[in-house]
């Protein structure tokens, strides 16, 4: 089967090429929702540190 991308042709056997096309779309969308996660992930430790420091203030409030 020959394949034609961006100006750049290919042969190989079926069955590759499709591995290699679903690979580079897992790849695609990997880039693409690495930001998102970043951010959910940064999001997150600052809520997490904020939790912690609540959480102290509320202790020497009780003691």
């Amino acid at each position: 089967m020959t394949v034609t991308f961006f100006g750049l042709s290919g042969k190989g056997p079926q069955s590759l090429i499709l591995m290699v096309t679903l690979a580079v779309g897992v790849f695609i969308g990997i880039l693409v929702m690495a930001p998102s996660l970043f951010r959910h992930s940064s999001r997150s430790a600052g809520f997490r540190r904020k939790i912690a420091t609540l959480e102290k203030e509320n202790q020497n409030q009780n003691n």
